[in-house]
């Protein structure tokens, strides 16, 4: 199949805007997932004052579980969306094999002219180290608010637990 000038812009046109598109939903998701977590842990910090020992147990359950809910939720799109830009990367790199296909020289440099800078590897090849790192936050943000979580369980354990001591050797 011969690739026209034409056919070759705009699919990489498309290809090169789905990647920003998808960045900015990563970038979306990553605020919403910080912004719900900041609200949790700002719900525990005021249920924290609260007097009734069962009350803070109970509250600090509730809040994990719905943290680990919305972290979960929100980690799985993030993976999913770098998983689609991954996807366009393979498009482009089909693309630029296509290229070489060209019989036209002058086009087939054109052509290659705008791939200067941009090698993405193809499917089976190993991925790109710059790409994975880029993301390493967004795909371990969910496991630094799962410890937080944890943290705060624990924290509230403790604390209470040590309550209910001090309560009891009064009693005694």
């Amino acid at each position: 199949m011969a690739l026209s000038r034409e056919a070759f812009l705009s699919r990489l046109k498309h290809y090169r805007e789905e990647d920003p598109h998808e960045c900015n939903l990563i970038n979306a998701r990553m605020s919403w997932l910080i912004g719900g977590q900041s609200f949790l842990i700002g719900a525990y910090v005021i249920a924290a004052n609260n007097s009734d020992v069962w009350f803070r147990l109970g509250i600090t359950l509730c809040l994990f579980v719905i943290a680990e809910y919305c972290a979960r939720k929100l980690a799985k799109s993030i993976t999913q969306a770098d998983l689609v830009i991954d996807d366009w990367h393979y498009k482009e790199a089909d693309l630029q094999e296509d290229v070489k296909g060209v019989k036209d020289n002058e086009l087939r440099k054109e052509m290659e002219s705008y791939f200067i800078g941009r090698q993405w590897k193809k499917r089976g090849e190993e991925e790109d180290k710059r790409h994975r790192e880029s993301f390493s936050f967004q795909r371990n943000i969910y496991w630094v608010f799962l410890f937080i979580w944890v943290g705060l369980l624990i924290l509230s354990l403790v604390l209470n637990c040590r309550g209910w001591l001090v309560d009891w050797v009064k009693h005694a």
